[in-house]
């Protein structure tokens, strides 16, 4: 019966026929030269779900020029995989014999890969100079399947805070209803290389302090918060990598790419923030944070007063600030726009209504919850319409999801791609 459903199933797909290929033969053909082209780097962009094409030599001198950092990464003489590796049995062994886990978790944890994790960048297009977000690839590492596993542990004490912010749709909802004073202004702050930033020691601390207070972690495993810093501890303080055939090891921070990573960084930021905000003489009317992107409606006076005083909560984070512009500003894929009687009105940025659709119920199904049947239609034309006159060409749709193919030059500088991403978002 088996083998019948199988040969079944292979007649039935060498039978099928190819969908209609939605790109045309000549974007096919310029996709082959530009991965032939040993010269050019095609990379997804940091934000935007943009594609990126950068010369190759750009690309090696922005990366050199990270590692370069000796406040963050250091070379190392050799692969310190056989250390780091005896580091973290000797934490699994001294969990599984205290019976803190079980011998299937133990298993499951035990180090049997010895791939070395590996160093890239992804280009920060909205950034001046187009910089690269260093991302350490931790895929089938040492520590991944143990920072996985603390990570679930860690996972619900995230979000705890009302400043918390999970994607653009709770973001619209938060501010849903604000009115923006006329002594008041819309200000964004995001904090410089976070990730790379983030005090470990202050970090586990913290989170120690959190798990010795949450009543509900007993629950869901025998760990106590000890050792699950304890195993953190290695976790963090085993990030290591290799780029182009040199290893380094990160000083400071949380490596991204690691599935514990971006938990640490909101941990240590939401205890960050209420320092902040606890000590400042006059508190903001709104403030949410999503990672490293904070969106902040307080009095213009006192704007370079809050600005200086999120700087000097901790030597180690330092925070850059963007304005409004004619009653507007960007957060999270959204441009939030202050009409004349002080309410708020949110436009999702063109290209990128689909991300936001898969995560709120009120926008999903390719538009929001009002546009349905027709209306949905003519709502759906028009977003095709606006991406067509953007250089996009949008394929079929399929369960909400919209495919999107940009037009790419294949002469495109690093200082071009800036250029033409300032140009995309002037009216954003």
């Amino acid at each position: 019966m088996a083998l019948f459903a199988i040969s079944d199933c292979v007649r039935i797909l060498k039978d099928c026929k190819l969908p209609k290929s939605n790109i045309t033969k000549g974007e096919k053909t310029a996709l082959r030269d530009l991965k032939a082209d040993p010269s050019i780097l095609v990379l997804p962009a940091d934000k935007g779900r943009a594609t990126v094409v950068l010369n190759k030599e750009t690309y090696v001198e922005k990366a050199s020029e990270l590692l370069s950092d000796s406040n963050t990464y250091k070379t190392l003489k050799r692969d310190p995989t056989p250390t780091y590796r005896n580091q973290l049995v000797q934490v699994l062994q001294s969990l599984r014999d205290s019976g803190a886990i079980d011998v299937p978790t133990y298993r499951r944890l035990y180090p049997t890969s010895s791939d070395v994790p590996k160093f890239y960048g992804l280009p920060k297009i909205h950034k001046a100079a187009c910089p690269l977000r260093p991302i350490v690839s931790s895929c089938g590492s040492l520590t991944y399947n143990s920072a996985k596993f603390v990570a679930d542990l860690l996972a619900p004490l995230v979000g705890k805070s009302d400043r918390h912010l999970k994607n653009s749709a709770n973001l619209v909802d938060k501010l849903s209803g604000v009115i923006v004073g006329e002594d008041e202004c819309l200000v964004s702050y995001d904090v410089t290389a976070l990730f790379t930033s983030v005090p470990v020691v202050e970090s586990v601390n913290i989170i120690h302090d959190l798990l010795t207070s949450d009543t509900t972690l007993f629950a869901r495993t025998k760990l106590t918060p000890q050792q699950i810093t304890d195993l953190l501890t290695v976790c963090l303080k085993t990030t290591y990598f290799v780029h182009d055939g040199q290893f380094y090891s990160q000083c400071e921070g949380a490596a991204m790419g690691s599935p514990v990573s971006p938990i640490i960084a909101n941990l240590f930021m939401e205890h960050l923030e209420t320092l902040a905000l606890s000590s400042f003489h006059s508190p903001p009317t709104f403030y949410g944070r999503y990672v490293d992107d904070t969106m902040v409606i307080l009095k213009r006076s006192v704007v370079e007063d809050f600005t200086n005083h999120l700087n000097s909560v901790h030597p180690a984070i330092k925070f850059t600030v963007e304005f409004e512009q004619a009653n507007k500003i960007a957060m999270l894929d959204t441009l939030i726009s202050r009409n004349a009687d002080g309410s708020l009105a949110f436009i999702l940025k063109p290209g990128l209504s689909c991300t936001v659709n898969t995560q709120s119920k009120k926008m999903r199904k390719g538009g929001p919850q009002e546009y349905r049947g027709k209306r949905g239609a003519n709502w759906r034309k028009k977003q095709e319409t606006e991406e067509k006159s953007r250089g996009r060409k949008i394929g079929k749709r399929k369960k909400g999801v919209s495919y999107a193919w940009i037009n790419i030059d294949k002469n495109l500088t690093s200082d071009k791609c800036g250029q033409l991403n300032e140009q995309e978002d002037a009216s954003f």
